[in-house]
């Protein structure tokens, strides 16, 4: 899949924007800022991650906020 390349690099643009970005809240900052395309995509609700990848927005975006459960 050209899925991990794709994510591994805008994740190393990211840090490279922010560098007191830790891999977790880099990673976690490409999660948010993906595009929602549930709505393109009616069969596979929920089934495809959080998106497309919009590095636009993950760089730009002032600040995206997120939550993870640990448990």
């Amino acid at each position: 899949s050209a899925s991990c390349p794709m994510a591994a690099g805008a994740v190393a643009l990211i840090r490279a924007r922010f560098p007191q970005y830790n891999a977790q809240q880099a990673a976690e900052r490409l999660r948010m800022t993906c595009d929602n395309i549930d709505p393109a995509n009616p069969g596979f609700h929920e089934k495809l991650g959080r998106g497309r990848i919009n590095l636009h927005r993950a760089l730009a975006d002032p600040g995206t906020p997120a939550v993870r459960f640990i448990n």
